[in-house]
């Protein structure tokens, strides 16, 4: 039984480690994206499930992520959030 549960670990060890590799992009090739995203709300459900007004609160996040090869077998891979605003309205 317990050589059996080495060998569930194990496996599960090779597996979760190889499933989430990713292709590397080659050399001087890349992937770039500008993102930004933004919440704003001005209500909120109480623990009984009623609306309850609020100040109207929010965020705004600006942020770039690249992946550059730098050889057939690595990548640089950067993400920098550069811009981040959170507001309250009363």
């Amino acid at each position: 039984m317990k050589k059996n549960n080495y060998l569930i670990f194990l496996t599960f060890l090779i597996f979760s480690t190889t499933i989430s590799a990713q292709w590397s992009k080659g050399k001087g090739k890349g992937y770039y994206k500008l993102s930004a995203w933004s919440v704003v709300a001005d209500k909120h459900y109480t623990d009984t499930g009623e609306i309850d007004p609020n100040p109207t609160r929010g965020t705004l996040n600006i942020s770039f992520y690249g992946e550059y090869g730098l050889s057939n077998k690595i990548d640089l891979i950067s993400y920098i959030p550069f811009f981040t605003r959170n507001f309250q309205n009363n």
